[in-house]
């Protein structure tokens, strides 16, 4: 049931973002994001569902180059990685704990259903996982504790020699000031903010009561089950190299 244009918004990225031919032509349509999509000059793709260390991600890539690497994110849809697949790009793709995400992501866009957000995590995943072993897969612990790490994985995988960062605490510092930056040119205010946050810190607890409330629970489920699944090999999966590409989608 969709409760507020917010749950429209959700669903409707949700079931378009599951096929690239679909989303693609609509994409086109927006010159905001054209920027973002994949093209086949796209060197990297960095895409999860939101709130999933996302921006950090992208930021920590950006701060390990040497030269300008045209790279695809932020779109938060399936199709991003289809694509990246059927062209045979490296795609990095992002993974949080389903309640964290449902929480962070509440905070944001309060006006937006618990259960809503965590039927589109569980489509996003689902979506993906016949394809799991074609891209390299970060945690949220990964992706902003051990990204050095998960470059030196995809640059295994693929074969391809990107620059890894450091990220000691002078590169996270400006990291998080770079985040900040752009949040504040955005006008996206504390709720949308990609870095640590002592007001939204304050939330979490009567947020995360709110998202495990019982009327979510058949939606919380799903989603816990797609992440155990998605993640349960994610150890062996990184250390394996893209030798064959057995699925291929337009």
């Amino acid at each position: 049931m969709i409760r507020s244009k917010d749950d429209g918004r959700i669903w409707l990225r949700s079931f378009v973002g599951r096929y690239p031919a679909i989303y693609y032509a609509l994409a086109m349509l927006r010159p905001r994001i054209r920027g973002h999509l994949v093209r086949r000059d796209t060197e990297l793709v960095i895409e999860g569902f939101p709130r999933s260390a996302n921006s950090f991600a992208y930021e920590a890539f950006l701060a390990g180059q040497r030269g300008p690497v045209r790279v695809a994110h932020h779109l938060h849809v399936p199709a991003q990685i289809l694509r990246a697949l059927a062209w045979r790009i490296p795609a990095l793709v992002l993974i949080r704990q389903p309640v964290d995400v449902a929480v962070s992501y509440w905070i944001m866009a309060p006006d937006t259903s618990p259960r809503t957000i965590l039927r589109a995590y569980a489509s996003f995943y689902e979506r993906l996982k016949p394809y799991r072993e074609e891209f390299v897969t970060a945690t949220f612990e990964d992706a902003t504790q051990r990204f050095p790490d998960v470059m030196r994985v995809v640059n295994a995988k693929f074969g391809r020699s990107f620059g890894v960062p450091a990220l000691d605490a002078q590169s996270l510092r400006a990291i998080f000031d770079r985040l900040k930056h752009t949040n504040d040119a955005l006008g996206a205010g504390a709720p949308s903010a990609a870095y640590p946050s002592a007001w939204r810190d304050r939330l979490k607890g009567e947020v995360r009561a709110r998202v495990c409330a019982a009327e979510n629970a058949a939606a919380l489920a799903r989603a816990e089950s797609v992440y155990a699944r998605f993640v349960e090999e994610i150890d062996w999966h990184m250390a394996r190299p893209a030798e064959s590409r057995r699925h291929r989608v337009a």
